[in-house]
């Protein structure tokens, strides 16, 4: 099926040693299709076409759309035009995520050492360059965002030029939607990696890990409600900075539930037994372990 060629064009383009042929050509397939609607039959191309007007242009298509889990292409490269189109209209439900958790800045300070500090046994290192990049439940929304899917995301920052730089890098992102939280009483948390002669030296962590508080929970609730009628599933990334509490992890649980929204969970060493009911939780190994009433906290 190439939907963007006439039959004549496309012997042009594809056969150019069947052009002598093309009225010939032109006539078979005028009489094919009289003689597929005169038998009321369909072949595959015909099937495709119909497939991609359902999809476009009636609600049952929409309804199949939301359908549907996952969507296994064999041999993508070898999809024709329509195929494609097909792929992409199916896979557009499953492609906004609402990401919620503990988001970051991350700065790497890139040096060279030449020597040790007189003052104790520690490299100097001469810095070179600095990079900014986004960081913690906000990398994993850009790493999203890069796959092509559709991201909102939700955190907290503190007040002051650390937050700033976050949500301009974050701007980049043209897939990415961003509902971040400004706390007057908090920092934007900042983790600094020292690396040098291609090692990493040393990192630095700048962060308030107390829980948010009532009224910072609320404005991120607030903030979240309409996003329930959009998203297709919900990621908890918990790096244990104060964001992800008892309560809000509750809230958002019983409104993904009311919605029938998938949830998926990376969480750190708290509150386990509060994403219950979630399609998927993944601690790591060291995390698992962490817990010491493991079996209580999984109940």
């Amino acid at each position: 099926v190439q939907r963007t060629f006439n039959l004549e064009d496309l012997v042009l383009k594809n056969y150019p040693h069947l052009e002598e042929h093309s009225e010939a050509l032109l006539e078979i397939h005028k009489r094919y299709r009289q003689k597929k609607r005169h038998c009321q039959s369909m072949d595959f191309d015909d099937l495709l076409e119909n497939w991609l007007e359902l999809l476009l242009g009636h609600g049952k298509g929409l309804t199949l759309k939301q359908q549907l889990s996952y969507i296994l292409v064999d041999e993508y490269q070898d999809t024709n035009q329509v195929q494609a189109q097909i792929l992409q209209e199916l896979s557009k439900p499953h492609q906004n995520l609402m990401v919620v958790g503990d988001v970051m800045l991350d700065k790497y300070i890139w040096g060279t050492i030449d020597r040790i500090s007189p003052e104790a046994p520690v490299p100097v290192v001469h810095v070179e360059n600095v990079d900014y990049h986004a960081g913690g439940a906000a990398n994993v929304a850009r790493n999203i965002s890069g796959l092509g899917g559709r991201v909102s995301l939700v955190g907290l920052i503190g007040e002051g030029p650390n937050g700033s730089n976050l949500k301009t890098i974050l701007a980049e992102d043209n897939l990415s939607n961003h509902y971040l939280v400004s706390d007057p009483n908090r920092i934007t948390t900042v983790k600094t990696r020292i690396i040098a002669q291609g090692q990493h030296v040393a990192r630095l962590d700048n962060e308030v890990k107390r829980v948010a508080d009532k009224e910072t929970t609320n404005a991120l609730k607030i903030i979240m409600t309409p996003l329930f009628e959009k998203v297709d599933g919900i990621l908890f990334q918990d790096y244990n900075k104060g964001v992800l509490s008892v309560e809000l992890i509750s809230w958002v649980m019983d409104r993904a539930k009311e919605k029938s929204i998938p949830v998926y969970v990376d969480p750190k060493k708290h509150h386990f037994s509060c994403y219950r009911g979630a399609r998927l939780f993944k601690p790591n190994y060291a995390e698992y372990l962490s817990i010491k009433n493991i079996e209580g906290d999984l109940k």
